[in-house]
């Protein structure tokens, strides 16, 4: 190989280390906003909406963030099941397969009874969904979590 090939090839290493760089900063600063701020997923570029690490921080913060983030994300069960820990409402934007799934929703309300209320209708009638009709969900904000029913 030439020295010149040799130069070229390189360079080019070079060039792309320094993108791969320049893009974990952008990731970094990204993962700090929706952390702070979960809602900025709407704002971020689309390849973010796809990254699991940044939207589980975006729905940990705000659950309804999950309406901004990429569909093969919104499919994603532990993704889903933090949004409606946070907020029952976001099960909203979750993939229609999910709402569908008894074993998945049941798991949801179990985590979140308040979301009850969001379920398919079709499981507001099942007897293994009954026992969670009338829950309460309370956060405070000191991160303690109070259910009860109403």
């Amino acid at each position: 190989m030439t020295k010149k090939k040799l130069s070229k090839i390189k360079r080019i290493s070079t060039r792309k280390q320094a993108l791969a760089r320049a893009l974990d900063k952008a990731k970094q600063q990204v993962l700090a906003k929706v952390q702070k701020e979960g809602f900025a997923l709407e704002y971020v570029d689309e390849s973010f909406k796809k990254d699991k690490e940044i939207v589980l921080a975006a729905v940990k913060n705000i659950g309804l963030a999950l309406k901004y983030a990429d569909k093969s994300l919104q499919n994603d069960k532990e993704i889903v099941l933090a949004a409606v820990r946070d907020f029952g409402s976001a099960l909203e934007f979750a993939d229609k397969s999910l709402q569908k799934d008894k074993k998945f929703v049941l798991s949801a309300v179990q985590k979140n009874p308040s979301i009850f209320t969001y379920i398919d209708k079709s499981f507001q009638k099942n007897p293994d969904f009954l026992e969670y009709k009338n829950y309460k969900r309370i956060e405070y904000s000191n991160g303690d979590v109070y259910i009860s029913k109403s």
